[in-house]
């Protein structure tokens, strides 16, 4: 079992697609802490060159799924949501068959659970592979990369449901449908680089993220996309601060293709009609007492959803893998189209309102 990075971004990247994000909660926010290892086969060949040529390959026999919470305050809005609508769908089924004296069928829908609608991904059919090459030409770190595999969260098809809905609205049906979650079929074509210019650490990544809506009209499957990091980092002249700026984007291909009473269900749907997602993400560091206390400051900034995450840590090295460590975070997001909002967004009553989240979190952590 392994976590493997791919790519030359520092705690971010576009081009590592094996391992899933474990999102249960907020309180562990480093990269490689947050990732969950995956059973793969993973062959390297270096090639006895001048340039340093690497060939990497990768087969994984299953996917794992990104991970979120069932309860508490960090369960997604939009896994609640869809699981309030499968709820109702459920009760109101059941009712009816209950009216019709059909009890054996009110009963098994009355004990369907959402869970039921994931798909499996421990299995062959969300197999992964893929294959990096990497090299060095004079002093610029170069890569490039392609992924087979699936989107790590899944896309809820909700066309049988809305069907059945409007055919109840209008008196012509007598049950619902339930929705349907699949995790589409993703290929990503990347390039990387990374080099030194004065006393700047320059990195960047490029990807083509390839689905099977070429042409942006199955409201169920996401768009192709582009994405794109770049940015550098540079030690400051004074104490050991060392300053880390990364800009990363998404533009989604062929949008605004779905009309009619589909259109706000769409996996890529932006309320706003903006159709990319550009985000600042900023790490300023120190160290005191001989490198034994680190202080650490990070912020992500989306641009367009106007959210923050700021996150403040102080490291205190006891010992030889001894640590205490007192974090916390603030967070806010109130644009339905955030990344952040499905972890500030709640339901209250009929309407869905936000609210700003933060903690503080002490820790002893020990490394053996």
């Amino acid at each position: 079992k392994m976590r493997l990075v791919w790519g030359k971004g520092d705690k971010l990247h576009i081009l590592d697609n094996f391992n899933a994000n474990d999102y249960t909660d907020f309180l562990i926010p480093d990269y490689i802490d947050r990732r969950i290892s995956e059973p793969m086969l993973h062959i390297v060949y270096s090639v006895p060159t001048a340039a340093s040529v690497r060939i990497e390959g990768v087969y994984t026999p299953m996917m794992t799924a990104d991970r979120f919470a069932s309860d508490g305050q960090w369960v997604p809005y939009s896994v609640s949501h869809l699981t309030d609508t499968v709820k109702e769908a459920v009760t109101y089924n059941a009712k009816a068959d209950f009216e019709a004296d059909n009890i054996e069928t009110a009963l098994s829908a009355l004990s369907f659970a959402s869970d039921s609608l994931y798909e499996d991904t421990a299995s062959f059919k969300y197999g992964q592979a893929g294959l990096r090459i990497t090299g060095t030409v004079g002093k610029v770190d170069l890569g490039a990369s392609y992924y087979y595999g699936h989107y790590k969260q899944p896309s809820a098809n909700m066309e049988k449901y809305l069907l059945s809905a409007m055919n109840i609205a209008n008196g012509a049906g007598e049950k619902y449908s339930y929705p349907s979650l699949d995790y589409d079929r993703l290929q990503v074509f990347g390039v990387e680089a990374a080099t030194v210019l004065w006393k700047l650490n320059l990195r960047a990544e490029a990807a083509y993220n390839m689905t099977d809506d070429f042409s942006g009209d199955d409201p169920w499957v996401h768009n192709n996309s582009v994405a794109w990091l770049c940015g550098f980092d540079i030690d400051l002249p004074f104490s050991n601060l060392n300053f880390n700026i990364q800009e990363t984007g998404t533009v989604v291909l062929k949008s605004g293709e779905i009309g009619g009473h589909f259109e706000e269900y769409d996996v890529d749907y932006d309320s706003d009609g903006h159709y990319t997602n550009n985000k600042i993400v900023i790490n300023l560091t120190d160290s005191y007492l001989h490198e034994k206390l680190t202080a650490e400051i990070s912020a992500v900034v989306g641009i367009e959803n106007k959210e923050f995450l700021i996150m403040p840590k102080l490291n205190y090295n006891i010992r030889d893998g001894f640590n205490v460590v007192l974090r916390g975070a603030y967070l806010h997001s109130d644009d339905s189209d955030g990344e952040f909002y499905n972890f500030t967004a709640y339901k209250d009553g009929s309407s869905v309102k936000t609210k700003d989240k933060a903690f503080v979190q002490l820790a002893v952590r020990y490394d053996f």
